[in-house]
């Protein structure tokens, strides 16, 4: 009776354990698209044909992960240049993320030409996600949580938005993190797209990251800064046929730190006793089968 609750004890402790070990999480954020006006309802279409050009965009992640065993700290702010020089006019404009993009909507600060826009946060169901991707050739998860606001858009070459919030990722109970930005939607405007996207890591470094050279994709470059390094993707007036970069971390939450003595001291005696324990067992096996001869 007694072997066979021990078992199951050991079957209980691998099953917690294996799936500890499989949680993941993906954040994604992305370019900004265009959605049609009716997007409050819930009828959710990019609009995949425009006279307007996004010129220019530059994308930083600032991401503190010295404390990667508890949470990971993601400041972005994007700069993003448009050209619609043929006529003014109104548009709303929606920027995409995931569910797993937990945005602190009170850090949100969005603006057209130097001026606060109103905006919404929403999520989206599986059905207007669907609607909202199709066309884009970039996947529907993307478009499950969606901050959006009606702009007007200056008769001008050099209407800029500036978008920038907070976000805290809970890691305490995660073994792999990838933040990634989505540098496809950028297609859904008219002509040619300069790029710069950067991530700035401070503290644990991505155990990967995207890098691999494609016709129309330059390698990350890599750089040191004062407390980590910074990852940088980078496209010269050309229609972006990448969908997205990315930088990923994996979380071991059993590893040891030997920097600490209290950790080395437990770890000492922990296994002292351990040795005294399994002297004892065997002294007692060994005592027995004397009996029994």
């Amino acid at each position: 009776m007694y072997s066979k609750q021990k078992s199951i004890k050991c079957i209980l402790l691998a099953m917690i354990l294996f799936s500890y070990s499989i949680v993941n999480v993906y954040i994604v954020h992305s370019n900004p698209v265009i959605a049609i006006t009716d997007a409050m309802c819930g009828n959710f279409f990019p609009i995949n044909e425009t006279d307007i050009q996004m010129i220019d965009a530059n994308v930083e992640y600032i991401i503190d992960s010295t404390d990667i065993k508890n949470q990971i700290n993601v400041h972005y702010k994007g700069s993003y240049v448009f050209n619609s020089s043929t006529a003014a006019q109104n548009l709303v404009i929606a920027v995409p993320f995931t569910n797993f993009f937990d945005v602190e909507e009170e850090s949100i600060q969005f603006k057209m030409n130097g001026l606060d826009q109103n905006y919404t946060l929403v999520k989206l169901g599986y059905e207007e996600a669907s609607n909202m991707s199709e066309g884009t050739g970039i996947d529907y998860y993307y478009f499950k949580t969606l901050i959006y606001a009606e702009v007007f858009f200056e008769q001008s070459s050099n209407n800029t938005l500036d978008l920038s919030f907070d976000s805290t990722v809970v890691s305490g109970q995660i073994t792999y993190v990838q933040i990634e930005y989505v540098v496809g939607t950028s297609r859904m405007w008219a002509n040619e797209t300069s790029e710069v996207v950067k991530f700035i890591v401070n503290g644990e470094q991505p155990e990967s990251y995207l890098f691999k050279e494609t016709s129309s994709f330059q390698t990350c470059s890599i750089s040191e800064i004062d407390e980590g390094k910074q990852y940088i993707w980078e496209w010269n007036n050309e229609r972006i046929q990448v969908d997205a970069v990315w930088i990923s971390f994996k979380i071991n939450h059993f590893s040891i730190d030997f920097d600490n003595p209290f950790v080395l001291i437990t770890l000492v005696v922990v296994i002292f006793v351990l040795l005294i324990l399994s002297f004892l067992l065997l002294k007692r096996v060994i005592k027995r089968r004397r009996k029994k001869l």
